[in-house]
């Protein structure tokens, strides 16, 4: 679920920021869940890295916050009725501003926690990650091949990931599979169950996961986000079946499409 859906928050906060206002050593967190999706605990962090060009990528790591804030300490409650129960939400917030954590910043995080000495060295950690990962970048890719060679490599690369995938689907027979199944219940004691029903279509080298017939919103926090929920989940199970011992990348997913309204296919 982590590595199948990071493209979207770093997109939305890079938007929010707008890309010719973000610097070298600048580190964007969102754990926004109109675009996250997943609990408010799982926060993503963005670090632009540079080339002669200009942004050449973004190095995302989510990891999950021991604490958000919320109803109660931990931040997960099933008494929760709303998502402003769960937590604060961070969109596009530039935490880290040219290599430098804005103080005002980790200030208002401090005070809006349960526990603001773990969050801050889980803050901490992640920055440090973000940098490494950044360095890394510099050391293995950036000082290797020119931005047009990386550009190359990465489209060869997604390229090679489609036509793995998509030689798979095309083994399988072509037609509609469907699954169903209940839950205990809605996520409130003495609720009735939720039927939850998918359906996988199969056509030549191109895979549809429809998930229509889901019921709607449950008042339980039990509910989760289109990109960071069910695209996610429905990536890590076609991954998991067709390829499951291939890097993922962006090219593994483009014969596959989930939605949750049928115009959507």
């Amino acid at each position: 679920m982590f590595l199948a859906d990071l493209g979207g928050p770093v997109k939305d906060s890079v938007s929010v920021v707008g890309e010719d206002q973000i610097e070298e050593g600048d580190i964007l967190f969102s754990n926004f869940a109109a675009v996250c999706g997943q609990h408010l605990n799982n926060v993503v962090a963005a670090m632009p890295v540079f080339d002669s060009q200009g942004i050449a990528g973004y190095v995302a790591i989510r990891m999950h916050w021991i604490d958000v804030g919320g109803l109660v300490p931990g931040s997960t409650s099933w008494d929760a009725r709303s998502i402003l129960h769960e937590g604060f939400q961070l969109r596009g917030v530039r935490i880290v501003r040219r290599g430098r954590v804005v103080p005002e910043l980790l200030a208002t995080i401090q005070a809006n926690t349960w526990q603001p000495e773990p969050v801050t060295g889980d803050l901490m950690a992640q920055i440090g990650a973000c940098k490494l990962g950044a360095q890394r970048w510099r050391e293995r890719l950036g000082e290797r091949w020119t931005s047009e060679e990386r550009d190359v490599l990465a489209q060869v690369q997604f390229a090679a990931s489609d036509r793995l995938v998509r030689g798979k689907v095309r083994e399988l027979p072509d037609g509609e599979y469907c699954a169903e199944c209940l839950t205990d219940d809605a996520g409130l004691p003495g609720s009735a169950p939720l039927l939850l029903k998918v359906k996988l279509i199969v056509d030549g080298d191109k895979m549809a996961v429809d998930l229509s017939g889901l019921p709607p919103q449950s008042e339980a926090p039990i509910n989760t986000g289109v990109n960071g929920g069910a695209v996610s989940a429905m990536r890590c199970a076609f991954k998991s079946v067709l390829a499951p011992d291939h890097p993922a990348d962006e090219g593994m997913f483009e014969c596959l499409r989930c939605g949750y309204r049928r115009e959507q296919f």
